[in-house]
């Protein structure tokens, strides 16, 4: 069974943003401004991604490191694809591999029981497959890239409470 943190530290940002936003969108309508409330809409939608990313999970295992979205959405990437790794000045971390790229959120966001050993075990991990990460001014704006499971795997692989 994978141990898995959450992000439950971005929670509260993701709701007031969504949340607040919306309110702004509607008083914008209210007083006759559609092209406000669009916009404020637009960014409500950030809160929606920050829900996406907090409510989601995430995974480092001796094999792989993986994710899994509220939505069922899984991302997995094996250490053997790893070719090397960047961390941003927030601290994200972004794995890359032929094309392939998963990203991990900064430690410093991480919540759950699992936290510290999953911690010691991705920085154990990293140091096994002799990877040094390198610092980059642009880890903390990417996205993963061809790394999402398709198919049976996913519902067979997904962590589970």
């Amino acid at each position: 069974m994978p141990r898995y943190v959450t992000l439950g530290t971005v929670r509260p940002l993701g709701w007031v943003t969504l949340v607040g936003f919306l309110i702004a969108a509607v008083w914008a309508l209210r007083a006759g401004e559609p092209w406000p409330a669009l916009g404020f809409a637009a960014f409500a939608l950030l809160g929606v991604y920050l829900l996406i990313g907090a409510y989601g999970r995430y995974a480092v295992e001796d094999d792989s490191l993986h994710s899994i979205t509220p939505l069922g959405w899984q991302y997995r990437m094996s250490w053997a694809e790893v070719k090397y790794v960047e961390f941003g000045t927030g601290g994200t971390l972004v794995f890359f591999g032929d094309g392939k790229r998963f990203v991990l959120p900064p430690a410093a966001f991480w919540s759950g029981e699992h936290k510290p050993e999953m911690y010691k075990r991705l920085v154990q991990l990293i140091e096994a497959h002799s990877l040094t990460p390198v610092p980059s001014n642009t880890a903390d704006y990417r996205f993963n890239r061809n790394v999402r499971v398709q198919g049976e795997a996913s519902q067979k692989d997904r962590p589970s409470d």
